[in-house]
């Protein structure tokens, strides 16, 4: 008789622990994160063509900003590597169903963002030119990473 009720103790503890409501996990939102809400600066760390480390010292205080309000990305060179290097401002969208992140009519598949870390790709079939300038590459797949710089 005891072995029963410790049967039926267990399958009801089976059934209820099995019907509770799992929580709803909600997307990232990616616009949130790259823009901290308003506005974010995003310190270039890093780039990669086809695996190797390319990015050259000038390029790696270059911050890019962006301004949720706006949708604009604006690219600022501080230590510039050519003198024809600006401020330049580009327009963005964020695809958050498929995770791709396009600045100024380049699109970019996003591998990874936190609060503190944004890293890009691009396939390289539209090589953006101030990165090709950069690289000195074109049409070769690359990676760009961000460190937050606040």
């Amino acid at each position: 008789m005891s072995y029963l009720k410790l049967a039926s103790t267990i399958s009801i503890l089976v059934l209820a622990l099995s019907c509770t409501k799992k929580k709803d996990v909600t997307p990232i939102d990616i616009n949130e994160l790259l823009t901290a809400g308003t506005k974010k600066e995003w310190l270039l760390s890093n780039i990669t063509t086809n695996g190797k480390v390319v990015i050259t010292d000038c390029a790696k205080d270059d911050i890019y900003q962006f301004d949720k309000n706006a949708l604009q990305a604006t690219y600022y060179p501080n230590n510039k590597c050519y003198s024809n290097d600006d401020i330049q401002v580009f327009s963005y969208k964020i695809s958050e169903s498929d995770q791709k992140l396009t600045i100024d009519s380049v699109e970019y598949q996003i591998v990874e963002i936190s609060a503190k870390k944004l890293v890009i790709s691009h396939d390289g079939n539209d090589s953006p030119a101030r990165i090709s300038q950069i690289t000195g590459t074109l049409h070769q797949q690359q990676t760009l990473s961000f460190v937050s710089k606040n």
